[in-house]
């Protein structure tokens, strides 16, 4: 009875054990591992775009802005800071003196009344839309992107309201230009390229508008070449550089070298915002 009794324990302790090995030996269960995982492969960049040497993804030193909280802060500054001894519209050389645009200087004029209304506007040589369009604020909207009304709304309103990244994409003062509204109105979000003929619709203002392009007098090619350079290599998930425009930019940034005022404010920016645009350091003496 007792030798029974003790073989029952014994295959009792002999399972007990035997189970507490198998528990301790599989592999344990980790309520973190999909923070364990592997990073994803990073994208590489399009062959056609860096095998022409252009920017695709973050580099070494790449600069951006992170001081200028907002596009207000920035036109502030641009106007009482960066322009204040040398204040020019960027499309038509207009001499702009305490905010008023001095026309005689430049020969701007309206071709309709919708053109009439002459007040600076701060463009952004790489368009909002191109910036932002990606940011799920833009694209789709945010519960905090509602008006009095309860209707919603999305796109630059939406992003400027609640994405941070936005409002500093928006701020980058490289990417800021005083225009002659009228001009910032008529190039809206077009592309920037070559328009067939001379057609003149703004007086003596060498800027050209088709439907699909923006032609801006030779002077400032150079200049907006460089913009969009930097802005596509500070800011690579906005995608500004790619096939379609990439042969213009490469472009106009050969045969037209910075001036010295495009030196000058790259500096001062510089000293503001805390970062270059090296495209243009790299050409400046």
């Amino acid at each position: 009875m007792q030798r029974r009794l003790f073989g029952g324990i014994l295959s009792v302790v002999l399972l007990l054990v035997a189970f507490w090995q198998a528990q301790n030996t599989s592999v344990p269960h980790d309520a973190n591992a999909s923070n364990n995982a592997p990073p994803p492969t990073p994208t590489r960049p399009e062959p056609s775009l860096a095998k022409a040497g252009v920017p695709t993804s973050p580099a070494s030193g790449r600069g951006f802005n992170t001081r200028i909280e907002n596009f207000a802060e920035a036109k502030r500054l641009l106007r009482e800071s960066i322009y204040k001894d040398n204040y020019k519209t960027f499309y038509c050389a207009c001499d702009v003196d305490h905010g008023r645009v001095n026309v005689s200087t430049c020969g701007y004029q309206a071709n309709t009344k919708k053109h009439g209304n002459i007040r600076i506007e701060w463009e952004h040589i790489v368009p909002a839309s191109v910036l932002g369009n990606y940011l799920p604020e833009w694209r789709d909207g945010h519960v905090r992107c509602t008006h009095r009304t309860g209707k919603h709304f999305r796109g630059r309103e939406c992003a400027g309201r609640v994405s941070k990244k936005f409002q500093m994409l928006e701020a980058d003062m490289h990417n800021l230009v005083p225009a002659l509204g009228p001009l910032n109105r008529a190039r809206s979000n077009l592309a920037y390229g070559d328009v067939p003929g001379e057609m003149r619709s703004f007086g003596r203002c060498d800027f050209e508008i088709s439907k699909e392009r923006a032609e801006p007098m030779p002077s400032i090619r150079g200049f907006i070449a460089r913009a969009y350079l930097y802005m596509n290599m500070a800011y690579p998930e906005s995608k500004i550089i790619h096939e379609g425009n990439q042969a213009i930019f490469t472009r106009w940034d050969l045969e037209h070298p910075p001036e010295p005022w495009e030196c000058e404010r790259n500096t001062k920016i510089k000293n503001i915002q805390g970062n270059e645009n090296s495209f243009i350091t790299k050409r400046c003496p």
